[in-house]
Parts: C-alpha cells; structure tokens; sequence
C-alpha cells in the first residue's frame, strides 16, 4: 500500500484556507467556467463571427477571474506580497479591449450564451470593484500608518 505524499515530503508550505469571499468567487468562476466548457463543446460546430467572439469574451473573464483569486489564495498563503499582487491585477485590469456588461450585446444570442455572456461580465465586474477598492484603501492605510490623518 502506498502512503500519500505529506506536506513535509513534498516540500509544500501549510496553505491555509481562502477567505470566504475569494472561495465564494473562485467557486462562482469555476462553475461558469464548467457550463461555459459545456456549453462550447456542445456548440463546437458554431463557428459565426458573433458565437466565437463571445466565446472569447466568456473565456478571458472567467480566465480573469480565476487569476484574481490565484493571486488572492497566493496573498493569503504569505506566498507574495499584497503589493505584488495589487499591481499585477492592476495591469490586467487596465488592459483594453474588455467589453463591459452594459455594452449592448446583440438580442438573437441563444439564451444560455446571453446568460454566459452576462453573468461572466457581473462577475468580472465584482472583482474589477474589490480590485478599485483595495487600489484607494492602499494609500489610506500607508497614510494611517505613518500618523498622517
């Protein structure tokens, strides 16, 4: 029988477990990011300008997505810097090109693209917010630790 790998056998840090707000959006990710793969699959045969560009769209989100909560678990596990990972995600998140949700998306998309399409941009969209706010909350916190009122 063979013994399972431990953490002191394979070199890895004790990670410890991602808040509830970085769990509850990697697992809203990943759950998109599962239906959009069927959905896609299904649709394989569905090579229209209109289809493929918003498979495109779906995608880079979700892909988006999944980096923020990477770097958050990596910020979270002492694994890199706040710093780092602040202005890692602020380079992707000033990158152009990102259709917002309110973007007028053409009404004769299947119903279950339409649904990809939206709730993969509200997703987006929740963590371009936290990603805004810990951008503003930063020189907050470096004025407040240096006296400064």
């Amino acid at each position: 029988m063979q013994q399972r790998p431990t953490r002191a056998r394979t070199g890895l840090a004790e990670h410890r477990p991602a808040s509830p707000m970085v769990r509850d959006i990697g697992e809203a990710a990943m759950t998109l990011l599962i239906e959009a793969r069927n959905y896609f699959t299904a649709k394989r045969a569905d090579n229209s300008t209109i289809v493929t560009y918003y498979r495109m769209v779906v995608t880079n989100r979700l892909i988006w997505v999944m980096a923020w909560v990477l770097y958050q678990k990596a910020v979270e596990n002492g694994e890199m810097a706040v710093e780092t990972a602040t202005e890692a995600m602020a380079e992707i998140l000033e990158s152009k090109g990102e259709p917002s949700v309110s973007d007028s998306i053409p009404g004769d998309l299947p119903a279950a693209l339409l649904s990809l399409v939206y709730r993969s941009g509200a997703l987006r969209e929740r963590v371009v917010r936290l990603v805004a706010g810990a951008r503003s909350v930063r020189p907050l916190r470096a004025r407040a630790a240096r006296g400064a009122s």
